[in-house]
């Protein structure tokens, strides 16, 4: 999996009731939390970065109900195919590091093993 998720959790969320009044469409949801598709797999960075940029501004509103949420935590989670150089790198923009500390969103990146599958 190399695309950016939105995920938030939080042991006293009611997910559902808040679920049921977001614009939020989840790709999973537990009774504690869910998952929201932000890009899809195989999305380069560039453009994960361009799509998270666009998620946080089309739900700010959504966002700012969730900061007064019993929630836990809030994440952008960006994945990204390992290669073979001995170093990696992915930089955040300040645009979007404006707009995920306005949210309380964390960023995160996962990296992923490249298969031969």
């Amino acid at each position: 999996m190399a695309g950016c998720v939105f995920r938030v959790s939080g042991a006293s969320f009611d997910a559902d009731r808040f679920l049921a009044e977001s614009s939020f469409r989840p790709i999973a949801a537990r009774p504690d939390g869910f998952n929201v598709e932000v890009s899809p797999s195989e999305t380069p960075f560039s453009e994960q970065v361009r799509l998270a940029v666009q998620f946080l501004r089309n739900h700010a509103s959504d966002l700012a109900r969730l900061r007064a949420a019993p929630i836990d935590g809030a994440e952008l989670d960006f994945g990204l195919w390992m290669n073979d150089s001995p170093a990696q790198s992915a930089t955040f923009p300040v645009d979007l590091l404006k707009l995920a500390v306005a949210a309380n969103v964390a960023l995160k990146v996962s990296f992923y093993a490249a298969s031969d599958v």
